[in-house]
Formats: structure tokens, sequence, C-alpha cells
């Protein structure tokens, strides 16, 4: 039973697992709010543009 060296990278991505966090660092909540606000936003650039 020896110790496991991680590399930074492996413990941010086992971190992350663990948070249950998606690939941009959000939790749940935060990815269900930035997408719609995205979308509202892309809403308003297309009635402009």
């Amino acid at each position: 039973m020896g110790v496991v060296r991680r590399s930074p990278q492996e413990k941010k991505a086992v971190s992350c697992v663990r948070d249950r966090r998606n690939d941009y660092g959000e939790n749940d909540k935060g990815s269900r709010k930035s997408i719609r606000r995205i979308e509202r936003i892309r809403r308003v650039i297309g009635a402009v543009g």
C-alpha cells in the first residue's frame, strides 16, 4: 500500500468529480443559471443584429 502521487491536473479532475462539478468548475445550479443567461443574451443579440 503506497501513496498515490498525482499531478495537479489529476488532483483537479478528482476534486471536480468529488464535488459533482461540471467541466467549467460550476456546480449544477451554476450551469443551469448560466445556460439561461447565455440563451437570453443570444436572443438579445439576434434581435439587434
